[in-house]
């Protein structure tokens, strides 16, 4: 019978721990989502402003990139917009740009000029395993 009660004290000790502990891994689990997107988020916006530069000179970016949460890009005039979870990141260009997708997992960025009425405007894509463009 001591035994018994032993155990049901033990157990109630541990769940009271567990339950008074896990508020404090849920906020560290949180915070390490947001620095998990906010590095995703730099390194999609590297690679982006790697695939433009690199594209001026008529090349293309060599640099594939692995992306274990999904960025969203798009275009807006001069400026491109990558969005993960609350983190953000914006480029400016002098040229147009046209995009619109997302990055995720395995892929890199590539980057095209056309002409469109006498201007040129570059073109971004995300090309490999997930994502959509």
């Amino acid at each position: 019978m001591i035994l018994s009660i032993e155990r049901v004290l033990l157990t109630l000790i541990g769940l009271a721990t567990i339950i008074a502990i896990l508020p404090a891994i849920n906020q560290g689990m949180e915070g390490i989502e947001a620095e998990r997107n906010k590095n995703c988020v730099h390194i999609a916006a590297r690679a982006v402003d790697l695939a433009i530069t690199n594209s001026i000179g008529g090349g293309v970016s060599s640099g594939y990139i692995f992306l274990p949460v999904k960025v969203s890009y798009r275009c807006e005039g001069g400026n491109v917009y990558l969005e993960a979870g609350n983190a953000s990141a914006s480029l400016s260009y002098p040229f147009r740009l046209s995009c619109s997708g997302e990055a995720y997992l395995y892929g890199r960025f590539t980057a095209s000029w056309h002409s469109d009425r006498g201007n040129a405007i570059v073109e971004l894509r995300w090309s490999g395993l997930g994502g959509k463009h």
